[in-house]
């Protein structure tokens, strides 16, 4: 299915560009901040969605509808209440980050992928793990570290889902005999 490369080479080139901005302009106000989270939760919700059509159970449809609801959630709400204090906005984003992790580890290992795809989901499930622990670990960190660790996520994570759209759409060019017939 092409939506999906599409759907996680958008998800890349926008974490990418939102990790750009915040290791660009670190001393961002804590309202910015929760802005710039709640437009990268929107834009997840929506990648979700897109790779919803390509779910093939009824585990995997449940599991990314339960991403796309907490990921609109997460974005709601930091914009419902921008006001909030740091530490607030810090344990949402480290509660979103864990589940969201959790969430992706469990497709990677119970998904029926290759070992590269496998590894990406992998690693895409363990940056929001790192992230949400940073965060909970030291929710009273200052706006900056909490914009650089942000800034990492979304780089390494925008890395991550533009590896899995250049594997998907490659995917595509092997031709399934081969595939099957263990060459791949």
């Amino acid at each position: 299915m092409k939506a999906v490369p599409l759907a996680l080479t958008c998800k890349g080139l926008v974490s990418i560009v939102i990790g750009v901005v915040a290791v660009a302009w670190p001393h961002v106000t804590v309202h910015v901040f929760v802005i710039i989270f709640a437009v990268y939760a929107f834009t997840a919700a929506a990648a979700e969605a897109i790779r919803l059509a390509a779910a093939r159970s009824a585990l995997a449809v449940l599991g990314r509808l339960l991403l796309i609801v907490l990921d609109a959630i997460a974005g709601f709400a930091a914009l419902r209440w921008p006001e909030v204090t740091t530490h607030v906005a810090i344990v949402i984003i480290a509660a979103w980050a864990l589940v969201t992790g959790i969430l992706e580890l469990g497709f990677a290992v119970g998904g029926r992928h290759g070992s590269s795809e496998r590894s990406l989901l992998a690693l895409d499930g363990l940056i929001p793990i790192a992230l949400g622990l940073v965060c909970a670990i030291s929710p009273n960190a200052s706006t900056i570290t909490i914009a650089q660790t942000y800034a990492l996520f979304s780089l390494i994570a925008g890395a991550a889902a533009l590896a899995m759209a250049y594997d998907r759409r490659h995917d595509d060019d092997v031709p399934a005999s081969i595939v099957r017939g263990g060459v791949l």
